[in-house]
């Protein structure tokens, strides 16, 4: 699992087996080393409050890259509980979010018209294969900085993850909430879309289907960047401001603040 992904319930849990990535497990002294740490205390301390932006100094790209690792890991792990549940109920049909279909967008080649479940299973092995390419991505502890492929990459991939958390959500959530780890799923969607929605790496158009569920979820994060603009505006010092600013510093960057207030504006 990656760090910080949640705990299941003890009789719901799958078999032991590794990450779906371990791109994050296996760099002694590098700086993705010390940035998972860096991750991982900041989620013990302020949990789903954690900052998304990348620590002063820090290569964007190589942020990205174990903030996706991390995306792509939780998910997985949280498939497993509805894999067989999504084969059941949703059988040969394509995945999709209420009215809305998803046809498989792989290379040429490949065919768009897979179920659900081949979808998913899909999104899962070219997350691995991009990462494995190095036209794409760099080894997890190269000293050179990441390829032009892998901005895009980076975005096609979480554009297929909101995919699949829209067609959980839709259609096999209730198996989250009947195994008691439904505010663990909610939890880690949130870290994404936040993530996700700071660095562009999605069009906000793909959550239309779940947007009042993203309201719900990102209404805090929107009610303290205002408090935050209010505080900036004032010149005067005063200790209300002061109050403002410290019951906010939790949250993220003024920079991630005006971007969650620009996708708040398009609709989200």
């Amino acid at each position: 699992r990656s760090p910080g992904a949640p705990p299941l319930p003890p009789s719901d849990r799958p078999a032991k087996q590794g990450p779906l990535l371990d791109r994050n497990a296996d760099c002694p002294g590098s700086m993705r080393e010390l940035l998972c740490a860096h991750v991982q205390a900041q989620r013990r301390v302020l949990g789903p409050d954690a900052t998304v932006d990348a620590p002063a100094g820090c290569d964007e790209s190589l942020w990205i890259d174990l903030r996706l690792v991390d995306a792509c890991n939780e998910l997985h792990h949280l498939w497993k509980l509805v894999d067989k549940r999504c084969a059941m109920k949703c059988g040969d049909q394509p995945l999709r979010a209420g009215p809305r279909k998803y046809a498989w967008d792989g290379p040429d080649g490949d065919d768009p018209n897979v179920c659900a479940r081949d979808y998913v299973h899909n999104t899962f092995a070219s997350a691995k294969a991009g990462f494995a390419d190095r036209s794409i991505s760099p080894a997890p502890d190269a000293p050179k900085g990441h390829p032009d492929g892998f901005r895009p990459f980076a975005k096609r991939t979480c554009t297929r993850l909101v995919r699949v958390w829209a067609h959980t959500y839709h259609n096999l959530f209730a198996t989250f909430v009947e195994q008691g780890c439904h505010v663990a799923a909610n939890v880690v969607f949130k870290r994404f879309l936040v993530f996700a929605l700071r660095f562009e790496l999605v069009d906000p158009a793909e959550l239309d289907p779940i947007a009042d569920l993203v309201r719900n979820l990102l209404r805090p994060r929107q009610a303290s960047a205002t408090r935050r603009r209010a505080s900036s505006a004032d010149t005067t010092g005063t200790s209300a401001a002061s109050g403002d600013d410290q019951d906010d510093e939790s949250g993220d960057g003024d920079g991630a603040a005006c971007k969650d207030e620009a996708k708040d504006d398009a609709g989200l």
